[in-house]
C-alpha cells in the first residue's frame, strides 16, 4: 500500500510514538495492559510495538486506534514471522502443484 498518501513517515512516526506513549502510561499508573499474544502485562521498560489487529495486507487500517494495540516487540515480530513463513509455504505449495501438472 506504497500508494496511500496517509501512510507518510511522519504521520505513522506520530501515531506510533504517541500508541506507545499511551502504553507506557497505563504501565507504569498501574492499570495491567496485556500483550495480546503471551497474556502477560507489559511493563513501563519493556519493548513495545504496535500491532494491527487487521494487518494491513488484508486490508486493515494502521491509522485507526481500533485496529491498533500495543504488544511485546519479540511477540510481534515472532507472531509477523509465522505469518510470513505460512504465506511463504501457501505460495511454494501452489507452485509446486502447478509444476507437477505441467510435468
Amino acid at each position: 500500500m506504497a500508494g496511500d498518501p496517509r501512510l507518510g513517515t511522519y504521520r505513522r512516526k506520530l501515531i506510533t510514538r504517541d500508541l506507545v506513549r499511551q502504553a507506557r502510561a497505563a504501565a507504569r499508573s498501574g492499570l495491567p495492559v496485556l500483550c495480546p499474544y503471551c497474556d502477560r502485562p507489559i511493563l513501563a521498560g519493556d519493548e513495545i510495538d504496535i500491532d494491527e489487529r487487521m494487518p494491513r495486507y488484508l486490508g486493515g487500517d494502521p491509522l485507526t486506534r481500533a485496529n491498533t494495540r500495543p504488544a511485546h516487540r519479540r511477540c510481534n515480530r515472532r507472531a509477523g514471522a509465522l505469518v510470513v513463513n505460512a504465506r511463504r509455504s501457501e505460495r511454494l505449495r501452489a507452485e509446486r502443484a502447478r509444476w507437477d501438472e505441467k510435468w
